[in-house]
């Protein structure tokens, strides 16, 4: 059952890859995008949910309005060791620029979580603000309905890969950081709970065939703890993208 199970799965993954908006579609408005991200575990904010490979394909859809950006998405997260989506999250939110070198995002997300053949839902807010400085300082805030709030200060630095004569080949690597401060979300105690830092490579993709039409990009996370309750995790991730 399993084995029949997991067919399905990577047969859904499959699918959802090779979706693609009509050019000729009635909301001319909107642009689509897709990806997937291959995981070796699954660690949010910290916490590890999934300790072994998953893969998780997501939706994203942007309309442009007068001032700012509308966004929908759907995700979803599949678990290889036991051949099933155990996960599921839709979106919703609306990015502006207040004021210009300030770019700030507020929405909500409905999380669902399956355990025991039965799912549980969770409302979440957030809002995230990105400042267009140096090392793009960013602030964000999770208020999840009855399992407390999330907050993170992390930054970014982009460095240009450089050829033998001091040119940017135009690809680059991006190094990043963040410091976590949970309030009873998913654990008992408040507090700082983890920093985290990044290293993301972008790949060349295949000239032909179906992996031609998607970016690649692959992705190193070191999880460290800054509480007893919280353990240190290391994340491998390939990220799979393309505009539909």
């Amino acid at each position: 059952m399993k084995g029949i199970k997991k067919l399905l799965g990577i047969g859904a993954l499959a699918f959802l890859t090779s979706v693609a908006v009509p050019k000729n579609s009635n909301a001319r408005d909107w642009t689509a995008d897709f990806q997937n991200t291959f995981a070796s575990k699954y660690v949010d904010n910290g916490i590890l949910k999934d300790n072994h490979t998953v893969a998780r394909p997501a939706l994203r859809f942007e309309r442009p309005l007068d001032e700012g950006n509308l966004n929908l998405s759907a995700l979803a997260n599949f678990d290889f060791r036991d051949g099933e989506f155990d996960r599921v999250e839709l979106g919703a939110d609306y990015a502006f620029m207040i004021p210009e070198n300030m770019n700030f995002r507020t929405g909500y997300v409905r999380k669902l979580s399956r355990k025991n053949d039965s799912w549980k839902g969770l409302d979440v807010f957030l809002g995230r603000a990105t400042f267009d400085i140096p090392y793009q300082p960013s602030l964000e805030a999770e208020f999840n309905v009855n399992e407390g709030s999330y907050f993170g200060l992390s930054a970014q630095k982009d460095l240009c890969l450089l050829d033998g004569e001091g040119s940017c080949f135009g690809r680059t690597l991006a190094v990043g950081a963040e410091l976590g401060y949970n309030a009873h979300a998913f654990r008992e105690k408040t507090g700082f709970s983890h920093f985290e830092t990044h290293l993301k490579i972008p790949i060349t993709m295949p000239r032909s065939g179906f992996l031609s039409s998607f970016n690649g990009e692959a992705n190193v996370r070191y999880s460290g703890a800054l509480a007893d309750d919280i353990r240190d995790n290391w994340v491998v991730e390939l990220n799979l993208s393309k505009r539909l």
